[in-house]
């Protein structure tokens, strides 16, 4: 399998060339050559535009922008101000060619979706803004940012000095410009990098040396996931794609001669709606439709992920009398097919993740549970099975995938569920309507079934992996970090004579809502904690506030009489959850108010048995590690490392590891420096801690017996 998407190590070559460039400033033994790399290798930057302009493909060649005009350069100057690097204005002389002035890329947030590049450069007459105008400052144009070192050291300590660049002009498709600029990485042990994306808005400015101060603003592809509509009506590409059927299985699925359902409103106003529907009236209508939907939906259900049902529900929530589950696989190939945006009716601007070899983990535990399968059921049986909804379905419930900790496969999601969460959708305001929204939805109601201890959330990786060359969203839990085997490899050199890193800070961002729950957990006490506690219990073990009591006492004064963490409460509440089970296994009801009644109760379970059970307790504590090194590329938000010793204080040296939050590059002053934000978390286990150990338990007799009835009728 895949390297996992959140705490992956460093890829090899950005390893090594950590290693060399540490190396070779640690050695004494340097050469002209050595120090001229050292001290003398500049950042260039490369921006070349994808306007034609009347037709003119030269135009946008000739105007390339790197240290001035790339075409206008060591020409010299001529009085004509033809082949010249000046050109010849009527009203003001003689001008210097237009030029770059800075570039600022920047991570605008967590999901890394948005990457927005303020690119500034001078233009020094009317004249030359009548070019650049049409070039360089027209929305939603495509534009290449190309920039790296102009001498460095490759893997081998080879010095090598030659600017490698795409032709991008030689290239005609996103695909050939995107594997171009991975190549190009790669070779040049990731002293390049590249941003190819859509000129979003500009700003020009009259100067009084007679010029114009310029900047535009490049967003990367995946910030269009903000705009793609979930709600929208009819197949948007699949009539052109060759590679899917969805829109004609839908179509032949409809037309069965066998009972049918009548058609739900907002089919109409939505493909994914449409698709859904369908999914759910004929799961299980008859015994051979279930092999009909896999054999007309081959892009989305293979012989292995067909969807799984439960009939003959009683519940208050309409349409749901039949409890139809599909993966996120299955859903994110649904989208991938129906709403995502194409250009040329074949090429994808974003891709969502949908295959096998994704490894996106989720935290998870041997006594995990869903507690409303009207919204999703793990495949993962909970040790004690007396906490398991899906033990109704007896041994026809599908089996988990590897150790059942897979986003993409071990979550079953109910249709209904989703069905219902577009069709609201559909009712609010258009600009609510996005693929966005819709899965913050689904990801927010799936992190409460599973009992709040999961934060589901977008990853994006910008450039193309493993030879897709599309940028890909994917899904990943926020609570998973990494451990100190995952981190072992990747430790950062920050000082000395071999450090590569500068201005290292780290800094508290303890919001207020957490505020409490960071003072409780500095006075070690045994209140029942969030994650966010239990992870500062583990920060500050051996620590003691002289205040403790009067602290812990006027907090719980605060808070809910009922919400502490004595095993009579925690029994109680595990007993409202059994209860439910049977209820549904016996009774084959469970209402829309019971899942909205299990929710506290499960949240304070799965909390406690989460701190209890892990070692060290997987998430990030609300601190922030932040540091400047010589520009790199090929680091990737959510990989993981560790610092040098040295430099933080020894406990949280042996303890703490980080996660990339953020990636921002800066081009100025004839430098490329790359400026990192990193959540922490706790890496190594505690030794002294004894873990809560979770034994499997079985169906009393009864509820079996019912279980064994359901099964054979």
């Amino acid at each position: 399998m895949a390297a996992p998407l959140i705490g992956a190590p460093f890829k090899q070559n950005v390893r090594q060339q950590l290693q060399v460039r540490s190396k070779k400033r640690a050695s004494q033994n340097l050469t002209d050559r050595d120090l001229a790399v050292q001290h003398g290798s500049t950042g260039w930057a490369r921006i070349s535009s994808g306007v034609i302009i009347e037709g003119d493909t030269e135009k946008a060649k000739n105007n390339v922008l790197q240290g001035g005009v790339l075409s206008k350069l060591k020409q010299g100057f001529n009085q004509t101000g033809k082949n010249s690097s000046y050109t010849k204005d009527e009203a003001l002389g003689f001008r210097p060619i237009p030029g770059i002035d800075s570039i600022e890329i920047a991570t605008q947030n967590a999901q890394g979706t948005i990457r927005k590049t303020d690119v500034q450069f001078k233009v020094n007459s009317l004249e030359q803004l009548e070019t650049f105008e049409r070039l360089y400052l027209r929305p939603g144009f495509t534009v290449l940012l190309e920039y790296g070192h102009s001498s460095y050291y490759d893997n081998d300590e080879n010095i090598i000095t030659d600017i490698p660049t795409v032709d991008f002009f030689g290239n005609t498709t996103f695909e050939a410009v995107a594997e171009k600029t991975l190549e190009l990485q790669e070779s040049s042990a990731y002293n390049y990098d590249a941003i190819f994306g859509l000129i979003m808005n500009f700003q020009y400015s009259f100067n009084m040396q007679g010029g114009y101060d310029c900047t535009f603003y490049i967003i990367s592809r995946g910030s269009l996931l903000e705009s793609i509509l979930a709600i929208s009506s009819g197949d948007t590409k699949n009539i052109t794609k060759t590679n899917s059927t969805l829109g004609g299985a839908v179509d032949f699925l409809t037309d069965l001669a066998d009972k049918k359902s009548e058609e739900a409103k907002q089919d109409s106003k939505s493909e994914v709606i449409r698709i859904l529907n369908v999914i759910y009236k004929e799961t299980g209508a008859q015994g051979s439709l279930k092999e009909t939907i896999k054999s007309e939906f081959p892009s989305v259900f293979t012989s292995e992920g067909s969807p799984f049902y439960l009939d003959r529900i009683s519940t208050d929530i309409p349409n749901s009398g039949k409890k139809v589950y599909i993966t996120f696989n299955h859903l994110m190939m649904i989208l991938n097919n129906t709403v995502n945006l194409v250009v040329n009716k074949k090429t994808e601007f974003i891709r969502f993740a949908h295959h096998g070899k994704i490894n996106s983990n989720f935290l998870t535990y041997n006594n995990h549970f869903s507690s409303n399968p009207n919204v999703c059921l793990l495949k993962k049986q909970p040790a004690d099975k007396n906490l398991f909804f899906g033990a109704i379905a007896g041994e026809k419930f599908p089996p988990q995938t590897g150790k059942g900790d897979q986003i993409y496969t071990d979550i079953l999601l109910d249709v209904s569920f989703l069905s219902r969460t577009l069709g609201d959708l559909a009712k609010g305001d258009k600009k609510n309507k996005t693929v966005v929204d819709f899965l913050k939805i689904v990801f927010e109601k799936v992190g409460t079934a599973l009992g709040d201890i999961n934060i589901f959330d977008f990853h994006y990786l910008d450039l193309p992996e493993e030879g897709e060359p599309t940028p890909t969203i994917y899904i990943v839990d926020r609570r998973i970090t990494p451990t100190l085997t995952q981190l072992r490899g990747n430790i950062l050199p920050c000082y000395g004579k071999g450090g590569l890193l500068s201005n290292i800070s780290v800094t508290s961002k303890i919001s207020n809502e957490l505020t409490t729950m960071m003072a409780l957990g500095a006075q070690a006490s045994g209140t029942n904690l969030s994650n966010y506690g239990g992870l500062a219990l583990s920060y500050n073990k051996g620590l003691a506030d002289k205040f403790k009591d009067e602290i812990v006492d006027a907090v719980n004064e605060a808070n809910d009489p009922e919400n502490s963490s004595d095993a009579k409460d925690y029994e109680k509440k595990f007993e409202t959850i059994t209860d439910a089970v049977k209820t549904f296994i016996k009774g084959k009801t469970f209402k829309e108010s019971d899942g909205t009644n299990l929710e506290e109760p499960h949240k304070f379970i799965a909390n406690s048995d989460i701190a209890k059970g892990s070692n060290p307790i997987s998430g990030t504590l609300p601190f922030e590690l932040s540091f400047t090194m010589q520009g790199i590329s090929g680091l990737v938000i959510g990989q993981g490392f560790k610092l040098q010793e040295g430099i933080l204080p020894s406990h949280v040296q042996k303890t703490a590891g980080f996660i990339i939050k953020s990636i921002n590059h800066s081009i100025q002053s004839n430098m490329w420096t790359t400026d990192i934000s990193a959540y922490m978390t706790l890496s190594t286990p505690d030794p002294e801690k004894n873990v809560k150990q979770f034994y499997d338990k079985s169906l009393d007799s009864k509820t079996q017996q019912a279980v064994d009835d359901n099964t054979v009728n």
